[in-house]
């Protein structure tokens, strides 16, 4: 049973298709005690002794780990951070939209700021066609930025919907463009691919 669930926590991995080695952590966990069961279990087990390392071999060659993945500094160092930091009054309160969790969340902790708003990610957005369902997500990140009442706004283009009820409240200021590639070096994301913000501040 520990060998079957050892092989189905690689889904996560396959499933992604990133190349993140943190994707392979479940499946770490549960191999190195099934390696130990093995190793007390060899004569019995000898088949399935065989089989585990090959998986765990499988895996390196496809994402092994490289010296130049993002760490700390990275995130403390961007260039996004110094923005943020740059523009934001103190006490800092930002909102910030994005097609996925990996750059928001980092910057979000590194920053020590209030990341203003409940979504950690605007991967649907996209996705919203409806007239229905735009207006029920801009009623949710209008309740958001009452509740943390940020003075910086970075609206990515994929979340253009919200920005008719900014407009009352924020001016905008800015157009920010970074390559994504800066947080993915390493990665199979490590090509150019720019992101473009646009910048708003609230009227004083």
């Amino acid at each position: 049973m520990l060998a079957i669930c050892t092989v189905i926590s690689l889904i996560v991995f396959i499933i992604q298709m990133k190349g993140f080695t943190y994707h392979r952590l479940p499946f770490y966990s549960l191999l190195f005690p099934l390696g130990f069961l093995l190793l007390h279990n060899f004569t019995k087990l000898k088949p399935l002794a065989l089989f585990i390392p090959l998986i765990f071999i499988s895996s390196y060659a496809f994402s092994p780990p490289s010296p130049s993945y993002a760490t700390h500094s990275t995130y403390k160092n961007s260039e996004l951070l110094s923005y943020i930091n740059e523009q934001c009054t103190t006490p800092c309160a930002y909102f910030m939209t994005h097609e996925n969790m990996d750059i928001t969340s980092q910057i979000a902790f590194y920053s020590g700021h209030d990341y203003a708003t409940r979504f950690p990610a605007f991967w649907f957005a996209p996705m919203i066609e409806d007239k229905t369902d735009k207006l029920r997500f801009t009623n949710y990140i209008a309740e958001d930025l009452e509740r943390h009442n940020p003075s910086l706004l970075l609206i990515h283009e994929n979340t253009d919907f919200i920005k008719p009820y900014l407009l009352s409240k924020y001016k905008k200021i800015d157009t920010l463009t970074l390559d994504r590639a800066y947080f993915y070096s390493g990665t199979k994301y490590d090509f150019e691919y720019l992101l473009t913000w646009d910048v708003y501040k609230k009227y004083e």
